[in-house]
Parts: C-alpha cells; structure tokens; sequence
C-alpha cells in the first residue's frame, strides 16, 4: 500500500543553512535574495522558488549525513526511509506557515526531495499563519481543516496510510498535528534536535469524549458560520470559558471555531457511540423544580453546570446494568467546597446518593436499582465507587 507523509515544516533549513550563507538574520525575502547575490527580479512566490531551487541544488550535492545537520525535516525523513518505511513511490506533503522563512525552508526541503527521485511530493501552505499570538489563534483552525482536505483525499478517495512527521514547525503547529494524528489513529513520527533516531510515537487509544464537551459547541459547528459574542452566550448557552475554549475571535469581531473546535469539528466522525447509560429523571417527571444554581428544570440537560452534566452521566454510565433510574431530588446546604459524588446512603428501596456542588450543597440523587439486581447489591457497588 502507497503511503503519504504529512510533514509539519518550520525554519530550521533557513536557520541551519540560509542565515549562514547569508551571513546573518534577514528582514525579508528580497533582503535575503540580495546577501546571497540573487536579483530580485521576479517578486513573491516565484522570487522564493527561484532561490529554493538554488540552494536545493546545493544542498543536494551534499552528502546525505551533512544534508541531515541542515534540515529537520529532511534528517527525520531519511531515517524512517533509512527503516524501510519510506519509498519514492510515497506521497510526501510539507505543510507549511505564511512566514517567508518557513516557506523558503520548506520549498527547499520539497526541491530536495525531488531531486532525490521523491516525485510526489508537494507544498501546502497555511497562510493564516505568520507568527503573531494572533495568526495562530486564527491559522491553527486553517491548518486543521488543510490537513483534514488532504486526509480525506489520501486515506478516503485513495486509500492510503497516512503517517505524521511531527519534527519540524512551530510547537503548538506540531502539537495540533500530533493530537490531530492521534485522534484519527494514525502513526507520528518525531526526531529529537541531535538525534539520527526517529521515534515513532505510535497509536494512542485515544478519542474525544462528546460528553464533556458543551451542547452548544456541537451546535455552533454544525451551523457553520460565525457568531456574535452574545449569540454564543444566550442562544447556544457556552460560558466564557467555553468560549475561550472552542471560539476565537477574527478580525470582524465574529467567533469561528477556534484550533480546538477544529479539531471536533474534523474529527467528528471518529467520536465513539455513547457508553450505554441510565436514564436521569427530574423525579417528577414533567415538573419543573427549582434550584438555587441551576433555577427551574424538567430534565437534566436543562442544567447548565456542565461539571454537573458530566458527574451526572459518570454515574449513570458507571452504573449502568446495575441500576433502572436514577432521580435527581431535594437539594440542602453541605460543608466543604468542589464538586463530587458521595454515598449518602440506602432508603425506601433506593441508593442514595449526594451530589456535591460549590457553593457548599448536596441534591441528592435516588438510584432505583434494576429489575434483575439487588438493592444490596448495588448498594454494595455504590459505596466502593463513593463512599467518602
């Protein structure tokens, strides 16, 4: 099976190699041309590829062990080909910033490779991304979805193994990466600065879970599109939090999905179907009750706590087979602070239990156990789960 390479590229061609012909830092990418004696007649783009395919052409005289010191990408690519795993039929994408330096440095590596016979390889560009706070906040979504446009295309449309090559990049660029790589599953491959041994960070079990992410995060992404603040706040019911979470700001002052949104976003498809639960009740149905923090509710997804909803549905996953329902009831003031599930008990054939929430008070929760087990039983399971 063919494989494509998705490599994160950052500068260390230019800082290794270019700022050394070039006898220092450069401002800019006519700056650069004009040290190392390259007039800039052509501007943009193709002034940069002129000069990349100068310096490849020199870089690719080298010999392999001296090309591995002057680039990172190019040393971590040539170990894993040094394992047998990468071959000239491969794909290889280099994925790389809107900053002058990262792009020379990665169409360097591009020209590299293809004067080493690694015909399918090919350059993307994430624009959004130079190098303020700013442009990662609003870039790492744009790389997220690059990289997701290019999976599909590979792993879906073609069926090939896509492999990560975390090496190179900016830190919270390869960290995106690798998450991104690990929540579909797939291999990363990382090189430590000095090292000739590629590490192969394997596959982690991992995979997002739904439930300890807010409703109106899933909604925003499903709608598409950009928000106000205040459309956010009462319309999907996200807290600040939330929204510096999973939202960034762009320059119209409108919320988009930020780097981790993205992510939920592109890997949605991959979020497992939901642990089996038992129902929660309000425990009369259809009645509203009346709490001090969380005001009136019919059902438990009227909380808007959502370290409550997500100790709600611990326990009701957590007891699941074991229990029919579970009611939410009275509520009363309690000492201490924080949030937390206590055994608080066996009544009137129920298990008790006592949700703490700050500030400093307990709902209880009534757990009817179920048909085929014992209120012993699951009393027994309860205290060993939380007693205190």
């Amino acid at each position: 099976m063919n494989k494509a390479y998705f490599v994160t590229c950052g500068t260390s061609t230019f800082n290794k190699y270019c700022r050394n012909i070039a006898g220092g830092d450069c401002k800019s990418l006519d700056e650069f041309a004009s040290r190392i004696g390259i007039p800039a007649a052509t501007e943009g783009s193709a002034l940069g590829t002129t000069i990349a395919e100068k310096i490849a052409d020199k870089i690719s005289r080298l010999d392999e062990k001296k090309i591995a010191t002057v680039s990172a990408e190019l040393n971590t690519l040539f170990s894993i080909r040094g394992e047998h795993e990468l071959e000239k039929n491969d794909n290889i994408l280099l994925f790389s910033t809107g900053a002058w330096e990262a792009m020379l440095s990665a169409e360097i590596v591009e020209q590299v490779l293809l004067s080493k016979g690694y015909a399918n390889t090919s350059l993307i560009v994430t624009k959004e991304i130079v190098k303020g706070k700013r442009d990662f906040e609003l870039g790492l979504p744009a790389l997220v979805r690059n990289m997701m446009e290019k999976y599909r295309e590979f792993s879906d449309m073609h069926n090939m193994e896509v492999i990560f090559v975390v090496t190179g990049g900016y830190k919270a660029m390869t960290a995106v990466t690798a998450a991104l790589g690990m929540l579909l599953e797939k291999r990363c491959y990382y090189l430590f600065e000095g090292s000739n041994d590629t590490v192969d960070v394997g596959i982690l079990p991992v995979a997002i879970r739904s439930s300890a992410v807010p409703k109106g995060v899933y909604e925003a992404i499903r709608m598409g599109g950009a928000f106000r603040r205040s459309e956010l706040k009462n319309k999907l019911h996200l807290s600040p939090a939330d929204i510096g979470m999973y939202m960034v700001k762009d320059e119209d002052g409108n919320y988009r999905p930020s780097a981790m949104g993205s992510l939920l976003d592109c890997v949605g498809e991959t979020i497992p179907a939901c642990v089996p639960e038992v129902p929660i009740e309000v425990s009369e149905a259809g009645k509203e009750h009346s709490y001090p923090e969380w005001g009136a509710i019919k059902k438990a997804d009227d909380i808007k706590d959502n370290r409550v909803l997500e100790l709600l549905r611990s326990v009701s996953r957590a007891l699941h087979g074991y229990a029919e329902v579970i009611h939410i009831g009275e509520f009363e003031g309690a000492h201490g602070d924080g949030y937390g599930i206590r055994y608080a008990g066996e009544r009137d054939g129920v298990v008790r239990l006592a949700l703490v929430t700050p500030p400093m008070r307990k709902v209880f929760l009534s757990v009817r156990p179920a048909p085929n087990v014992k209120l012993d039983e699951l009393g027994e399971l309860c205290r060993d789960l939380w007693k205190r």
